[in-house]
């Protein structure tokens, strides 16, 4: 068990969550539209009936992936945008809440630091021309968008609104004025069609992100539209009153604001006006588009502007009405068109999901809170729910929100269920969304077990990312830390396929009276135990000093290679483990590395397969990478092949490992959850798990074929 766990928790940082496969020679473009403040009800592909009229954004929904459990990085718009740049989520980088906001403590980030590799600048790294245009809401002078990676800035400030209105002259110090009355969701929509069109006639990929102010306050729109939304209102019979009460705090029941409607049609138009510069261009099909919102619709605080309804509440608040946001992707001959997923995805997943899209190395020490969506993008994993975490240690002030619905908020949601933390009282609120998406039956006294393991994966969550509270802020005690591990299947690795007859078939046996356990422990399958191979050991080197390679009692391995001289460079050294036998094995740990000199910088893990070396992977710069892992191999020998190496350079404890991919949990068999994989999956697949093996303390995973084979 303590095996278990350990290894659950290693995964966390190691297993390999997707494929850096190339998807074609010329790398794809990107175009990535963000919208302030817009609900998930407020689009037609989340809700039909919405009183917006949004025909461009449903017809990117129809034409790309709707993820309808899409949410944002926060609850309020800085956190959001730091996710989306840096794939940390809120509580690990503490940045939690709004720049400039009402709240004026100093222990959570009021900029985004220039240490963060951002979304940009990796896209920078590979070439890519990259374009901002709109709300930064991330710093200010020194910390714009052009100090974080993009190549223009056009209207990002440190503001969190627009300053002069929706309507030119801006007083924006990063945008110029138009002529008087131009329409600033289509000045910065003319901005970076420009930017498209110049960087496709120089033939160079682009990273446009297009972050409208709207459709944050001030609600402001044109004369016409106006009086089109309130003639539209006054036809509207509504069942319900307009206006209700949320923990004490008006807010908005039904769409009917006229302003707000003229602003959602703007920006619906100006999302339609780029799309057909994309197809213009000849760019449709190299193009993928991302449609995302930072927050939940503003409800609440004094403005009331839209009704999340079925969701409850909005922005600021850490009910779904607040974090779930529309979440459309695009990627032209690789997403079924018309496609849905329900699959738990959030705004810190796409740094990832870009990079691997684009064929370019991931980058797990930056983006450590996001997961590649490139399998459900593809339509290879169906039954992907996930988990999220956000974290709102602050307290409103009381003219927007009074008492315990004011308060400093943390909240987890794994599977079907959804946790809600109140720091200052200390307790809680338990959903399940899948019966109660409306969050109205509080779980938590009827499932005191639950609501334990929950509170114990937020603990974990807390203590792992080292979130932020309050000074002299006494953190709740006396859960048992769970760890949650998300991945998803990976890609193939020879391109062989399963027997196109044969139903690959997962059963999970779980415990009658918890069946919960089904959506809360286990959504997907990785092997859970590590085996550390073992063998004799050799390496080759031109060293001065006696050092023989040598096993030591873990599996692990020592080596040390030195020059006669420490500038000497030393070519073609190795390090060598024979297993005695045939071994499948994916991993290979680099602990510690002594650099006496200087380092090798670069390297490959080769196999034996009998008749030659062949290299299962490569890696650079051993002062960072410290585990390389690859799609399962098979030999009888392994190495780790160093074309240069420069003066003294001692390795210490190089293992090889092969992480088993078979029974992972035990619980009794008294019940059954079944899934059926799709066809024609990759052979080497990495059947993925999320357990938590102190809770899940007995049964079993079987894995089938269509022949009944187990």
């Amino acid at each position: 068990m303590n095996r278990m766990i350990k290894v659950c928790k290693l995964s966390i940082l190691f297993i390999l969550i997707a494929s850096t496969h190339s998807y074609g020679q010329t790398k794809p473009n990107f175009l990535f539209i963000l919208v302030d403040d817009l609900g998930w009800a407020d689009v037609s592909p989340n809700n039909p009936q919405t009183f917006y009229e949004t025909p461009n954004i449903q017809k990117l929904a129809d034409e790309g992936m709707n993820f309808t459990n899409g949410y944002a990085g926060g609850s309020i718009c800085s956190p959001t945008r730091s996710a989306l740049m840096t794939g940390k989520s809120a509580g690990r980088t503490h940045f939690t809440a709004h720049i400039s906001g009402l709240m004026k403590q100093d222990w959570y980030l009021h900029k985004l630091p220039l240490s963060e590799v951002t979304m940009a600048e990796a896209l920078k790294e590979a070439n890519y021309a990259t374009f901002f245009a709109g709300k930064w809401h991330l710093g200010g002078q020194g910390f714009f968008p052009t100090d974080q990676g993009f190549d223009i800035n056009k209207g990002g400030t440190n503001g969190g609104g627009p300053a002069g209105g929706y309507f030119s002259p801006y007083k924006n110090p990063n945008l110029t004025d138009g002529p008087v009355g131009e329409h600033l969701p289509t000045r910065l929509t003319n901005e970076a069609m420009a930017f498209m069109e110049n960087s496709s006639k120089a033939k160079t990929p682009f990273f446009v992100y297009l972050s409208f102010y709207s459709v944050h306050t001030r609600l402001e729109t044109t004369k016409e539209l106006e009086q089109k939304y309130l003639a539209k209102a006054a036809k509207i019979n509504n069942p319900i009153p307009e206006m209700g009460i949320e923990s004490g705090t008006k807010i908005r029941q039904v769409q009917a604001d006229a302003k707000y409607a003229g602003m959602m049609e703007s920006m619906d138009d100006n999302v339609g006006r780029i799309m057909k510069k994309v197809k213009d261009l000849g760019i449709e099909d190299n193009t993928v588009i991302i449609f995302h919102s930072d927050n939940g619709g503003l409800a609440t605080a004094g403005v009331e502007a839209t009704s999340n309804l079925p969701l409850r509440a909005g922005k600021g608040w850490l009910y779904e009405g607040g974090l779930r946001v529309p979440f459309i992707m695009k990627w032209p001959g690789k997403t079924i068109p018309g496609s849905k997923s329900d699959a738990i995805v959030s705004s810190l997943d796409f740094y990832p999901t870009l990079l691997d899209i684009a064929g370019l190395p991931l980058k797990p020490e930056q983006h450590m809170d996001g997961k590649s969506m490139v399998p459900l993008l593809q339509g290879k994993l169906s039954n992907y729910q996930g988990s999220v975490f956000f974290h709102y240690p602050h307290k409103w002030p009381a003219h927007i929100r009074k008492g315990e619905a004011g308060a400093a908020t943390s909240a987890v949601r794994v599977g079907d269920y959804k946790l809600i933390y109140f720091l200052n009282s200390k307790t809680t609120q338990l959903y399940n969304l899948k019966n109660d998406l409306g969050e109205t039956s509080d779980l938590a006294k009827e499932m005191p077990d639950l609501e334990k393991h929950m509170m114990g994966i937020l603990q974990g969550w807390w203590n792992r990312v080292d979130a932020n509270f309050p000074p002299n802020y006494q953190k709740v005690t006396g859960y048992t830390d769970q760890y949650v591990v998300d991945l998803m299947l990976t890609s193939p690795a020879n391109g062989s396929q399963w027997p196109s007859n044969s139903t690959q078939s997962i059963t999970w046996i779980t415990a009658g009276d918890n069946q919960y356990i089904k959506k809360v422990d286990l959504e997907y399958l990785v092997g859970s135990d590590v085996t550390p191979l073992t063998g004799v050991m050799k390496a080759s080197s031109e060293k001065s000093a006696d050092f023989s390679a040598k096993n030591v009692n873990d599996g692990d391995l020592q080596t040390r290679w030195a020059a006669k001289e420490a500038a000497d460079s030393l070519s073609n050294q190795w390090v060598e483990i024979d297993f005695g036998k045939s071994q499948t094995f994916n991993e290979v740990r680099l602990t510690e590395v002594a650099v006496l000199g200087n380092h090798f910088s670069q390297g490959e893990v080769q196999y034996w397969n009998g008749t030659a070396w062949i290299k299962a992977a490569s890696f650079k710069d051993t002062k960072t990478v410290k585990v390389i892992k690859f799609p399962p191999v098979t030999g009888t020998k392994a190495r780790l092949f160093i074309p240069t190496a420069t003066g003294n350079v001692s390795l210490w404890e190089l293992g090889f490992y092969n992480y088993s991919m078979n029974k992972i949990a035990n619980i009794p068999n008294t019940g059954s959850y079944y899934w059926v994989l799709p066809e024609n999956l990759p052979t080497d697949i990495q059947l993925q798990l999320r357990a938590n093996h102190s809770y899940a303390r007995s049964g079993e995973i079987e894995i089938t074929n269509g022949s009944g084979g187990k």
